[in-house]
């Protein structure tokens, strides 16, 4: 595992101890409810796959909602990406639910005004309701300060001119064969 802030080691320490209670397979969306998740259901996002290349936003935290400056939930990434950030979004986010892995990224998103806010995420499989691999679950942890980003910029998208990291992690099934397509800042580049 890389080295994350601590909202995505507590949600990585649920995500574990749900599939422990599942005898090792991958936990139902519904296990990640208000009483497991203590509190971190403002920074947590999940997406359903509902064939290949579509990828719709589930639900959305409000601390999500609120850096966007709307709701995102029902929203398709390409809504809330533009290309090529979109493509290499879904691909990434396919190859983790279907493998199935975990992933990582690092990214500064950049609003329409040119402000800048640093997010992190763990991306995590999922079943549905009726046990199909079709979901994962973000939990994301954003640093405003020293970034200037202002709350609520609905010109706010995903682009992947600042990624700093992405890479998928083995939870005990392997990672998928899979490069990612935009290239990422090495840390010389800062």
């Amino acid at each position: 595992m890389p080295k994350m802030p601590e909202k995505l080691h507590r949600f990585y320490e649920i995500w574990c101890d749900l599939r422990a209670q599942n005898g090792g397979e991958i936990p139902f969306r519904q296990q990640l409810g208000l009483k497991e998740l203590r509190g971190l259901t403002a920074n947590l996002m999940v997406y359903e796959m509902t064939g290949p290349k579509e990828l719709f936003v589930k639900m959305s935290g409000t601390a999500i909602d609120s850096q966007f400056g709307r709701n995102l939930t029902g929203l398709s990434v390409y809504d809330v990406a533009e290309m090529p950030a979109a493509d290499a979004f879904v691909a990434f986010h396919e190859a983790l639910i279907t493998h199935p892995c975990g992933g990582y990224a690092a990214d500064i998103l950049v609003a329409a005004n040119g402000k800048r806010i640093r997010a992190e995420y763990l991306i995590l499989p999922l079943r549905n309701r009726f046990g199909e691999q079709v979901q994962c679950a973000t939990m994301s942890e954003l640093a405003t300060e020293g970034y200037g980003m202002p709350p609520g910029d609905e010109g706010m998208l995903v682009t992947y001119h600042e990624l700093l990291d992405a890479r998928h992690l083995d939870i005990g099934f392997g990672v998928p064969d899979y490069e990612f397509t935009i290239k990422t800042k090495l840390p010389e580049d800062n």
